[in-house]
């Protein structure tokens, strides 16, 4: 009788890495880890208590040799005879141990430092930085996750579950979508922007005084987003201011025929489904939208708070028929003392341009 499974397993390995991955987002106790379409995972725990606070994270991208990185950050520069497990002391050699971020950070990538740190604090409760404290519990499951979603476990490469089975059976890296920029050079005709923003106005009128948008006074409008942009020759994007908050605002968003006598449709953006209920769906309202026509890309930031430590950031690109998305970036918990604006990396993609797409979705919204 054949071996099929091993049979199977053979063919897997020699097919090579699988297309895009389902990103995921997961929270245990004070740990969330997100893995990206890429299998990329990044594991971070931190103290919710609403201010600055320690942060603890773990990084590694999918793939047999990839390597773990973890990295200790604090809100101040902090001693590393100052870090210790539930009140003793930790020694962090400066050999294995690289400062960084003026000296507010530690990082370490080599493995066997790596695999010796998570087995001193898997079992502790609290990572200690002077007076303050990274919560450990929900790290032992998030790593697991980590490990399971990059096909480690029970494997020599795994942070948690090891086991014999080598690093050659852990599935390689899949491949990232790839997205073309296309290049159009769209010219309005005299008046026509105008034209096109009056019928975004008239032609959903009820849409945008229903709830979806409530445009401030004349005052406040100037801070808002409005805009009517080129997406190809026949089709336009308009933009209309329709909220302001503190630090933020908001704009609704339509896909208009520069020609046909049709009504203005509300931007739909698909989005991956992280939790029960997600629609996969997001639009036509957008925090923060600018619109790059040099590459038909439409991004949005969401800061959670104006501290800028949670928040959502992704970018979609016209591809003469509708928006794909492109990048996403993601942290739901605030707080944390990782570089602001560094949330993980929920979606990323490859273009023409030859740059990967995904990180630049998180860069801080500068504010009216």
């Amino acid at each position: 009788m054949k071996n099929w499974p091993g049979i199977l397993v053979a063919l897997a390995l020699c097919v090579g890495p699988a297309w895009g991955a389902e990103p995921s987002y997961d929270t245990f106790g004070a740990w969330s880890v997100v893995c990206d379409n890429g299998l990329a995972c990044d594991a971070r725990g931190f103290a919710d208590d609403g201010g600055e606070a320690p942060e603890l994270t773990f990084h590694r991208d999918a793939g047999p040799e990839a390597q773990a990185t973890v990295t200790i950050y604090a809100p101040l520069s902090f001693d590393r005879k100052a870090v210790g497990v539930d009140g003793h002391r930790l020694e962090l050699f400066a050999t294995e141990w690289v400062s960084g971020d003026e000296g507010s950070s530690l990082t370490a990538h080599q493995p066997a430092v790596v695999s010796a740190f998570v087995d001193r604090i898997r079992h502790a409760a609290f990572l200690d930085i002077g007076r303050n404290v990274v919560p450990l519990k929900g790290l032992v499951v998030a790593l697991s996750r980590m490990d399971a979603r990059q096909g480690r476990t029970n494997g020599q490469t795994a942070l948690i579950r090891r086991g014999m089975r080598p690093a050659s059976v852990v599935p390689a890296r899949p491949w990232l979508p790839y997205i073309p920029v296309y290049h159009r050079h769209i010219v309005f005709d005299p008046g026509e922007q105008d034209r096109l923003m009056a019928v975004a106005w008239k032609g959903q009128a009820h849409f945008i005084r229903s709830g979806a948008c409530d445009p401030p006074t004349d005052n406040m409008r100037k801070f808002l987003k409005n805009g009517v942009y080129g997406l190809d020759q026949g089709t336009a994007l308009v933009m209309i201011g329709c909220q302001m908050g503190p630090y933020q605002g908001n704009s609704v968003l339509f896909v208009v025929s520069r020609g046909r006598a049709d009504v203005p449709e509300p931007v739909r953006l698909p989005m991956p489904r992280l939790h029960h209920g997600d629609t996969g769906d997001y639009g036509p309202v957008l925090t923060c939208p600018d619109f790059d026509t040099a590459t038909s890309t439409l991004t949005t930031v969401v800061a959670g708070r104006a501290r800028n430590d949670c928040g959502m950031g992704a970018q979609w690109r016209w591809d003469g028929t509708h928006f794909v998305l492109t990048g996403m970036t993601l942290q739901e918990a605030c707080g944390g003392s990782a570089p602001l604006g560094n949330w993980p990396t929920v979606y990323r993609s490859t273009s023409s341009s030859g740059k990967e797409q995904g990180d630049a979705a998180s860069v801080p919204y500068p504010g009216p």
